[in-house]
């Protein structure tokens, strides 16, 4: 028999559980959000978790911002505190370049009403005692910022499309087929049953073009190798330290219960073919550096100059997994291309948390018909034309849009 309902999501990570967060509130609509495995226990379970709201332009800001809003709303309604770790963030620029893109983004939150504070050496090396640097062009402190735990905020997003009491959650059950008449899909097939809808969200994260390459459809994104590691605890990481943003190092970093968490970008960024990735990313790796020594050995030298206790202290975890990519290091938000009724919550670009908000916010206003109350146009699925989601060129250079990334 099959099951109907007002709006199916695919995928129930942070962007699917924040998509039935926005779409049951105050909406009326019936959802159902189908998970092959958990909710929350695929990348989303894997990530950083910054929560910033310096980016490099007034939509990306806009996305995170809702956010925090979100994360505060949801505190309200569950009466709960999801442990948001107000540290702040400090972007270091070492270059002109870098200095002039973080006062850019440093105006537009002043802007919004945002109070960003310039500091100087002595102020950063006091923030961070592990920071290591004679010279620096810009230096600016956002007091707002911070990380929270992935999987809480994925469980407090469906906690809260719970509670509007139209939300049905089916986990796992694997979604086999999208079952297409004309531009319209008008069936989710799944191995415990078929699902009618008037509309589709998928959030798949990097599953998703084995879903809409059948259909003559995709996202434009590859999944592509995001990784940290994890030191073991020292005085020089205090509990209090911001995140840190390194342009120059490409890297990033942030206390983790009396050890520091570090990021690097890789120099030729790893991915993976969509149909290559297993149904559990337990125990996935993207070659046969399973503990992460090759990667940190080929990256780390540029963060080892502003960190030296790096080369000191012992590397108690390293953690690995997919994120999906763009070619122009863009999110994909929107109506999937040559599909009338599918809407697409992908290419997090490794800020899946950050932007969980108001990529929810958005696939509300996208699926409601509503003008969306943030500008997508950075963020629409066929900004590329047609593409060929498996193609090795198109895999490699959503590759390098990670490795030319600079921003946390």
């Amino acid at each position: 028999m099959n099951k109907t309902y007002d709006v199916v999501i695919i995928g129930g990570g942070l962007l699917g559980c924040t998509s039935a967060y926005y779409l049951c509130k105050n909406t009326g609509l019936n959802v159902a959000l189908i998970e092959r495995g958990m909710l929350g226990m695929q990348t989303s379970s894997l990530a950083a978790s910054l929560v910033t709201r310096g980016r490099a332009t007034r939509p990306l800001i806009d996305l995170c911002v809702e956010t925090f809003e979100a994360v505060s709303e949801l505190e309200d309604l569950l009466g709960d505190k999801l442990d948001f770790n107000h540290v702040g963030s400090m972007h270091v620029a070492q270059s002109v370049e870098s200095a002039t893109a973080i006062a850019k983004q440093t105006e537009m939150l002043r802007q919004m009403g945002d109070h960003p504070v310039e500091l100087t050496i002595d102020q950063a090396r006091e923030k961070a005692p592990w920071l290591s640097i004679d010279q620096a062009d810009y230096i600016v402190f956002n007091p707002k910022d911070g990380f929270i735990d992935p999987y809480r905020l994925c469980a407090a997003y469906m906690q809260g499309a719970k509670a509007s009491g139209n939300l049905d959650v089916y986990q796992s059950t694997e979604v086999l087929e999208l079952v297409k008449d004309g531009a319209k899909v008008t069936t989710v097939k799944t191995d415990q049953g078929d699902f009618v809808a008037d509309q589709i969200v998928v959030a798949a994260g990097p599953w998703i073009n084995t879903l809409l390459q059948p259909l003559g459809s995709g996202a434009a994104m590859a999944p592509v190798r995001s990784h940290y590691w994890i030191t073991a605890t020292d005085p020089l990481y205090p509990v209090t330290s911001p995140v840190v943003i390194l342009p120059e190092a490409k890297a990033y970093a942030r206390p983790e219960v009396g050890g520091l968490l570090f990021g690097l970008r890789d120099q030729v960024s790893k991915w993976a073919h969509p149909t290559d990735l297993p149904n559990s990313l337990q125990g996935f790796s993207f070659d046969e550096d399973y503990e992460g020594w090759t990667a940190l050995e080929e990256a780390v030298e540029p963060f080892l100059e502003v960190c030296p206790s790096i080369g000191k202290v012992d590397i108690h975890h390293y953690i690995s997994g997919p994120s999906g990519y763009t070619p122009d290091g863009k999110h994909v938000i929107g109506k999937a291309p040559h599909l009338s009724n599918v809407f697409l919550a992908s290419g997090c670009c490794g800020a899946g948390v950050a932007i969980s908000g108001g990529v929810g916010q958005s696939i509300h206003d996208l699926v409601t018909g509503q003008t969306p109350r943030i500008d997508l146009t950075d963020f629409a699925p066929d900004r590329f034309g047609d593409f060929d989601p498996y193609d090795e060129a198109f895999l490699t250079q959503c590759a390098a849009s990670r490795s030319q990334k600079k921003a946390g």
